[in-house]
């Protein structure tokens, strides 16, 4: 079961890359208004000649596999012999979360918020959406670490490490619409200051992204040693986190510079994701040190 809600995890991760694709490519139309059929059929008979539709069809084929996945892993979780109550906790909240996931993403297709739709109701259901997915990564991510690890799984109490992770959820909120904007009007490049609002709200995301940064980078560095022991392999928490941090703001600065080509964007949404996996993860552990847990 272990390896399984690994394996869960890392497939989840895939999916969630793979929707962006859909996004960047303007696939998302691909079956048309229909969910959860395609054009009205099951199974479509002209994947092969219409390139959007075999896209968006495989997305929700992968997508459908997901959401059985994570069922798998909940029924396994509820089985297991030694009575896991943080496990099973965080495995129903998976649950929860890939549910409101695929609703979420029907409801984009059900109102044509897809392809080079540039509505209001999308700009709003992308950040939505870009959330719940941190949620469900989250949730998936405590179950894995409440099989392996012995010990208790439980919110910091350090505020500095809530506020980071209050920080990232914005910065990965007004990605989305970055990310939407990027979609929507290609090869656009810096700062913007006319046309399209959606240009006009992606200039807050880098602004947001370097204070995130920073903000990460300090509180990683100053409170190490209250996490003595506390590692995700030989790598000590804090380091991976400033690492992922590090990086993720290169990543960053490279998109910008090349104008958010499809490959960076995925790219930058697997540093993204990774970056809050990992943060979860410290966001729900203890201080080792509880005399230097304030503020």
């Amino acid at each position: 079961m272990k390896k399984f809600s690994v394996f869960v995890l890392v497939y989840t991760l895939v999916v969630i890359l793979f929707g962006a694709y859909v996004r960047i490519s303007g696939s998302g139309a691909g079956c048309g208004e229909h969910w959860p059929t395609c054009e009205g059929e099951v199974v479509p008979g002209d994947l092969i000649k219409n390139h959007a539709k075999t896209i968006e069809y495989t997305h929700r084929l992968t997508s459908g596999l997901s959401g059985l996945l994570v069922m798998a892993l909940v029924v396994g979780v509820l089985r297991l012999k030694d009575k896991n109550p943080a496990a099973r906790r965080w495995a129903l909240l998976s649950l929860l979360f890939i549910i409101s996931e695929g609703l979420l993403g029907a409801s984009l297709v059900l109102f044509r918020w897809v392809g080079m739709d540039a509505s209001i109701g999308r700009g709003l259901m992308m950040p939505l959406h870009l959330g719940n997915t941190y949620l469900l990564l989250t949730a998936l991510a405590l179950t894995v670490k409440a099989l392996y690890a012995a010990t208790t799984i439980q919110l910091t109490q350090n505020r500095a490490i809530m506020i980071g992770a209050g920080l990232l959820l914005a910065t990965g909120m007004f990605g989305a619409i970055a990310a939407l904007g990027d979609t929507l009007f290609p090869g656009t490049r810096g700062f913007v200051t006319e046309g399209h609002t959606y240009l006009k709200l992606r200039n807050i995301h880098p602004f947001i992204a370097v204070l995130t940064v920073g903000h990460i980078l300090a509180v990683s560095i100053k409170r190490r040693d209250e996490y003595v022991g506390e590692n995700i392999g030989r790598w000590h928490i804090c380091d991976i986190v400033a690492f992922l941090a590090a990086l993720q703001a290169v990543i960053g600065v490279a998109n910008i510079a090349l104008s958010a080509p499809s490959y960076m964007q995925i790219l930058h949404l697997l540093g993204s994701d990774f970056l809050w996996i990992v943060h979860s993860v410290w966001l729900f552990t203890p201080a080792r040190k509880t005399v230097a847990t304030g503020n």
